[in-house]
């Protein structure tokens, strides 16, 4: 890839290549970034999954990286990754 240089390449392609980036640029251009994102039912029921597992390799090992990393957070707890308050962003 690092090898492709913009000036060789033909017309057709760059203007393909502009099409797909405006578009993209456009559907990016569109999120309301100021509206907290949306955490779908999947997602949710594979964190609680998670939280199962660390949990219990927290209660075997409570020096356990990721239940140490998971507890700092607040997930083992109440608080919820996509319930984070302003002031975590």
């Amino acid at each position: 890839m690092s090898e492709i240089d913009w000036n060789k390449l033909n017309e057709k392609k760059k203007e393909a290549f502009r099409k797909k980036l405006g578009s993209a640029a456009e559907k990016m251009r569109a999120v309301n970034y100021g509206k907290p994102g949306h955490t779908n039912l999947t997602v949710k029921a594979k964190f609680y999954a998670v939280r199962m597992l660390q949990t219990g390799l927290g209660k075997q090992d409570p020096e356990y990286t990721d239940y140490k990393y998971w507890n700092e957070n607040g997930w083992i707890g109440r608080s919820r990754p996509w319930k984070q308050q302003d002031d975590h962003i």
